[in-house]
């Protein structure tokens, strides 16, 4: 299963397969690239955040930068373990969430969830794999010519 992780990684040009940073659902961090985030600010007096915005960035492009990327990679078993999803993705990290050891009932709700939660903050998700599903934020993007790629090896089925 970690190799599949490692190649999906890799075809999103996220990092070598040598070169690999996750964060798994247990926080255990391995070594790998870092994406530019967006910033926010928060007023001290309303408790109203601002967002202002970085361009969007290809994933492709990410590679060649020195910063490092993260990805976490969620494998829930119960629906109470989508807010560790949603806390990562509120940070602005993608990730990789493998529902293909979940009851379906379960997993539709799991779905459910992150489709509000990637509209709400205006991200993405694409169904990378059988049970497979890529949620990304407003800041990252899946370029196109990296997605034809993806069907190509059989990694990247959208809806």
């Amino acid at each position: 299963m970690g190799g599949f992780f490692k190649k999906t990684l890799s075809f999103f040009g996220l990092a070598d397969e040598e070169d690999i940073e996750v964060e798994t659902e247990t926080g255990n961090i391995l070594p790998g690239r870092r994406e530019m985030g967006e910033i926010r600010q928060r007023s001290n007096n309303t408790g109203i955040s601002k967002r202002t915005s970085r361009k969007k960035v290809s994933l492709i492009s990410s590679v060649r930068e020195s910063k490092k990327a993260k990805v976490f990679i969620a494998e829930p078993k119960e629906f109470e373990e989508t807010q560790g999803i949603a806390d990562n993705f509120k940070n602005d990290i993608p990730i990789i969430i493998n529902l293909q050891r979940v009851d379906q009932d379960i997993s539709k709700r799991i779905i459910d969830f992150c489709s509000g939660l990637t509209y709400a903050l205006e991200g993405d998700i694409k169904k990378v794999a059988d049970r497979v599903f890529l949620i990304t934020p407003s800041n990252i993007e899946v370029s196109s010519g990296e997605s034809e790629f993806l069907s190509e090896e059989g990694f990247f089925r959208p809806f």
